[in-house]
């Protein structure tokens, strides 16, 4: 299970302090996406200090609207980090999506990333480090190999896209959420609060 929502792991941000001498670290917000994404690549080793795993190696996939990196362990496992961005949904419906995950992996054979929980259990880690001004939520999976459709959206591949998202609604449709689950919506053009620009009049 996901433990209790909201009591996620906590990782010790390192002390920032600047020493005599040493100059001024740049805001975070004002560093390029490859500024952010080296210093986000502390906060990930920082957060791996909460995993019983073994990492040969960790690169990074991109910033989106997460940090996502790829680790590979000593044995050849391979796990996705996801370093959610401040303010990105709630504590909730992180831990409900890892139910959601768990339960897919559970009663499907849908190949869906799978949770790891951290050493105490709980699957969300907040972790910090020199340089990123808050604490950062944190998850891993299992990594999922592929490429991006965009540019092969055959027939084929649309009918498996089709046949995804049916077995999908299916298991929603015999899923028993637990207490405080959360469903997020997506009914609008915009999903995430966005100002409607275009077709909104007001």
């Amino acid at each position: 299970m996901c433990g209790t929502p909201g009591k996620g792991y906590h990782v010790q941000q390192r002390d920032s302090t600047l020493g005599h001498g040493q100059a001024a670290m740049k805001p975070f917000a004002s560093l390029t996406a490859h500024g952010q994404v080296r210093r986000l690549h502390a906060v990930a080793l920082n957060a791996l200090a909460a995993y019983d795993l073994n990492i040969r190696d960790i690169h990074s996939e991109g910033m989106f609207t997460n940090a996502i990196f790829r680790l590979r362990t000593s044995d050849g496992q391979r796990y996705a980090l996801r370093i959610c961005r401040p303010g990105w949904r709630s504590d909730i419906d992180l831990f409900s999506e890892a139910t959601w995950l768990q339960a897919q992996a559970r009663e499907t054979d849908i190949g869906a990333p799978v949770p790891l929980a951290a050493r105490n259990g709980e699957v969300i880690v907040t972790a910090g480090a020199e340089g990123v001004p808050e604490p950062r939520r944190c998850a891993i999976t299992t990594w999922i190999a592929g490429s991006p459709l965009r540019k092969c959206l055959t027939p084929g591949n649309l009918y498996k896209m089709g046949a995804l998202l049916a077995q999908l609604h299916q298991h929603a449709a015999t899923f028993t959420p637990p207490p405080g689950f959360t469903r997020r919506r997506l009914d609008r053009i915009l999903a995430r609060g966005e100002q409607d620009v275009l077709f909104d009049a007001s």
